[in-house]
């Protein structure tokens, strides 16, 4: 069984693999508390917090190797601890990766734990089946095959296919241009009269097919004629049909035949990107929207249709071009997407806010300040971390928004915002907010996050107010103080 710890990052690493390390940590030990009895409700919360402020950071993707977990390709030296829990529920569970999406939800990520720390059941739903089930968008399962399956029974060929791998063996082994142009020719016919049938295996058969042969040829001649036979087919008729197949690839765990047939569709240009967006829009299922979102991400194609979509008269087809250009993180997207931050959908201006924090250009991050007072958590959430993420020289908007908002989810992402964007009046700002008060009592919650955001800004300068609030009448404050100063000890 395979397993091994891969987290991709969306920006640059602060502190070399620490900060993916310590994401890794809290999600481990999120696992933990919902698997041993004697947690407490105020544990759980506190630890899902800093996860889903560590989420707004980075996406992060699990994978294990013989129980051996690596970060980013690189192996997790084996004196760090914290991260047993998560590795053997990954091999309980059969996951072959795991991904989490940058600025998952709290919902998410705590739905996500709980099917993670059950015991898997023989006969149950996969934890990718689970994940699909409740719809969890920013969480990816790929399951890994069982050792001892048995390889599928191929079906007996029919005469189109045989027909097919005639033609494309003669492609294959041509030296000559004027032979592989002849070959190709009969080829394309043969799979242009299949596009007239509707038979979308043996259209993807012949696209896939050149493809390859494409990839594979010595001769300039040749490759120049397999890219004229693709120029053939790349039509709307013929790509949707290929398209149509890729959901069923992943779910029969091809992985191999589906990269092979996203990569046939890129290479089809705009054509193989309308096949996929089509597809994207028309979705019936859950399942099959995330292949089509995926393959589209993964190939980073379409992007001047993506722009297009952004005025579409449907909300959702906007949103779903939106979000695309912020997984893409495509910087030519911003200019539009600023502009629907003024859309009177809220889910709209969502989306938009979200790709805006993920593509982070200067651009965007002036557009997302001016949101602090949206009608939207979620449009003021991102709005307070693209101060954090300016080379602001004040805290006053962060801070007085702080005094204005009344969701709790956006507090304390004004709090991390101003740990993270550490000016002396943020500093400030976060040290009335840890301290008690009589006069204006704040959640505990409140306090630990800006207890966290403090020592986040400062570091080992922390320290005093962190021995201060070990004899704070809050336990819970007090525990926090207590492992914070511990973290802030080794990391001096």
């Amino acid at each position: 069984m395979s397993n091994d710890l891969k987290i991709v990052t969306g920006g640059p690493i602060l502190g070399g693999m620490e900060l993916q390390l310590s994401y890794a940590r809290t999600f481990s030990r999120l696992v933990q508390l919902l698997r041993h009895t004697g947690s407490t409700i105020e544990e759980v919360k506190e630890t899902l917090r800093l996860a889903v402020a560590q989420s707004r950071e980075m996406p992060i993707s699990f994978e294990l190797e013989d129980w051996k977990l690596s970060i980013d390709g690189q192996a997790v030296p084996a004196a760090v601890t914290g991260m047993e829990e998560l590795t053997g529920q990954l091999y309980a569970h059969g996951v072959a990766e795991l991904t989490i999406r940058q600025f998952a939800s709290a919902a998410e990520v705590i739905k996500l734990v709980r099917l993670l720390a059950q015991d898997p059941a023989p006969d149950a739903p996969s934890l990718a089946q689970r994940v699909c089930q409740q719809k969890l968008w920013n969480i990816d399962v790929a399951a890994k095959p069982g050792e001892g399956d048995a390889p599928a029974a191929q079906p007996a060929m029919s005469p189109d296919h045989i027909k097919i791998a005639h033609h494309l063996a003669r492609v294959r082994n041509v030296t000559v241009p004027l032979d592989a142009t002849m070959a190709l020719g009969e080829l394309t016919t043969l799979a242009e009269e299949q596009v007239e049938a509707g038979k979308a295996e043996q259209v993807a058969e012949v696209l896939v097919g050149i493809w390859r042969a494409e990839q594979n040829a010595v001769d300039e001649g040749v490759k120049g004629a397999c890219a004229k036979a693709i120029d053939r087919l790349a039509k709307p008729n013929a790509t949707r049909l290929v398209a149509q197949l890729l959901p069923g690839l992943i779910a029969s765990g091809r992985q191999r035949e589906y990269g092979e047939h996203r990569d046939a569709l890129g290479r089809c240009g705009n054509p193989g990107a309308a096949a996929l967006l089509a597809h994207l829009m028309a979705a019936d299922s859950f399942e099959e929207r995330r292949v089509f979102y995926n393959a589209i991400v993964e190939l980073r194609t379409g992007i001047p249709m993506l722009i297009d979509a952004l005025g579409h008269p449907q909300w959702y087809v906007v949103r779903n071009a939106a979000s695309l250009l912020g997984e893409m993180r495509e910087p030519t997207g911003d200019g539009a997407l600023a502009r629907l931050l003024e859309h009177r959908d809220e889910r709209v201006r969502e989306a938009a806010a979200a790709a805006l924090s993920r593509i982070d250009t200067p651009m965007a991050r002036m557009a997302l300040q001016r949101m602090l007072q949206d009608r939207s958590p979620h449009v003021r959430l991102h709005a307070a971390g693209a101060f954090a993420a300016s080379p602001a020289k004040t805290a006053t908007p962060l801070a007085t928004a702080l005094e204005a908002e009344s969701d709790a989810d956006v507090q304390l992402g004004i709090i991390h915002a101003l740990g993270r964007l550490g000016t002396p009046d943020a500093v400030q700002k976060l040290v009335r907010a840890v301290m008690p008060s009589n006069l204006r009592p704040r959640p505990v919650g409140f306090r630990i996050a800006a207890l966290e955001a403090l020592t986040a800004a400062r570091g080992h300068s922390a320290m005093p107010t962190l021995r201060q609030l070990l004899n704070d009448s809050e336990p819970a404050v007090r525990e926090a103080a207590k492992r914070l100063i511990a973290t802030a000890a080794i990391a001096s």
